[in-house]
């Protein structure tokens, strides 16, 4: 399962990390748990981030910062986020 970060509409957090097979999946994944409105397409993420909604791989949350790695398949990062 892949990461991807969901911007839903009313959520308490900029967003969720759903762990799906493909951006459609995760989109319906995030609607369905939050019960709330997508607002956009979802972007993937280099690892699972909080919060997390739906089924998880068992991977930890290694994304500290979703907003700023959408998009990206790995950490665009030269040092790691808990440093």
């Amino acid at each position: 399962m892949t990461p991807y970060w969901v911007r839903v509409l009313g959520h308490t957090t900029p967003g969720v990390c759903v762990e799906a097979k493909d951006a459609k999946e995760a989109e319906r994944i995030a609607a369905t748990e939050t019960m709330k409105p997508v607002l956009s397409p979802a972007d993937r993420l280099p690892y699972p981030a909080m919060p997390q909604v739906g089924p998880t791989s068992g991977v930890p949350p290694f994304c500290q910062q979703p907003e700023r790695c959408v998009g990206h398949h790995a950490c665009p990062r030269t040092r790691s986020c808990n440093d």
